[in-house]
């Protein structure tokens, strides 16, 4: 149900739904929109929880595997579609893969009948026509479902937060302190702050941007580089020795064909092989000029 707050709320603010609100990047989303006085409706899979985090959001029960009801649409203006599901013990990445792009469809086609004005799909660099992970595979489709006349594609670089794939390389950091590299250690990385990125949609909200938008500091650095820093920001010196990407893809392939538990996966694997750039200056000009932190900064404000 949607909270009894809703009819409190001044509807002089377009409202905003949002999937995946209790997630990563969708939280910092719903807090940026909510700090710009959006009214927002976050569609999670534990309203009462996330209530609790955020009680100014109105809140509607929401699955990727499940329907759309006409409740968590009714009344919206943008629909912002940020969950994805990931690998799991319970599904895989190609089940991942498909449940996506169903979970997808299903949510344009709802919002369109229910008439919201326009479709924001937070996709990934990863989604570029090279892409072999179900990851980027998944995103690209996606993105061919929307109207670049009126929908938004927004793909982030690498988010810098408390959570998400940056978490998990700190995480590795401190309990391992070995940190292979595969395919070298070369290939370059762009990357955007979660605060800088909450900021980007709110302003592409408010200038009514459409098309495509890649968020993430212009310069791109070395991938060794951006672990060094994570490193540093954890207090630990690593040792990264060079790995075999190809002998390792091949290794990994093997483990899941036999669901063989192990701490890296392929999709892992394919994202550093195919790791790609985008110049996106012009992108944040079109934001009104919005000035990014570069990854240092973004780094050494999480050790606060």
């Amino acid at each position: 149900m949607v909270s009894s707050s809703e009819s409190t709320k001044t509807t002089s603010s377009p409202l905003i739904a949002l999937t995946g609100a209790s997630g990563f990047v969708g939280h910092g989303l719903a807090a940026a929109l909510l700090a710009a006085k959006f009214r927002i409706r976050a569609l999670v899979r534990d309203p009462e929880k996330f209530r609790a985090a955020l009680p100014d959001a109105d809140t509607v029960a929401f699955q990727l595997a499940g329907t759309v009801s006409a409740e968590a649409l009714r009344g919206v203006d943008t629909l912002i579609h940020c969950a994805y599901a990931l690998p799991d013990s319970q599904l895989d990445a190609r089940g991942c893969y498909e449940l996506n792009i169903r979970a997808a469809k299903r949510l344009l086609e709802a919002s369109r009948a229910q008439g919201v004005r326009r479709f924001i799909f937070i996709s990934s660099f990863a989604a570029h026509p090279g892409a072999e992970s179900f990851y980027g595979r998944g995103k690209r489709e996606i993105e061919g479902f929307l109207d670049p006349a009126r929908d938004l594609i927004l793909q982030p670089g690498l988010v810098i937060g408390n959570g998400g794939l940056y978490a998990r390389m700190a995480k590795m950091f401190q309990k391992a302190r070995v940190f292979p590299l595969f395919y070298g250690g070369e290939q370059r990385v762009q990357t955007i702050s979660l605060e800088d990125l909450g900021e980007a949609v709110v302003r592409a909200l408010r200038l009514e941007c459409t098309g495509l938008l890649r968020l993430a500091e212009p310069r791109p650095v070395p991938i060794m580089e951006m672990y060094l820093a994570i490193a540093e920001s954890v207090s630990v010196k690593p040792w990264m020795p060079r790995a075999p990407g190809a002998a390792t893809l091949a290794f990994l392939r093997m483990t899941e064909a036999l669901r063989i538990p192990f701490p890296l996966n392929t999709e892992n694997l394919l994202g550093l092989k195919q790791m790609v750039t985008f110049d996106t200056a012009e992108d944040l000009k079109r934001l009104g000029g919005l000035e990014l932190s570069d990854y240092r900064q973004s780094v050494a404000r999480l050790r606060g």
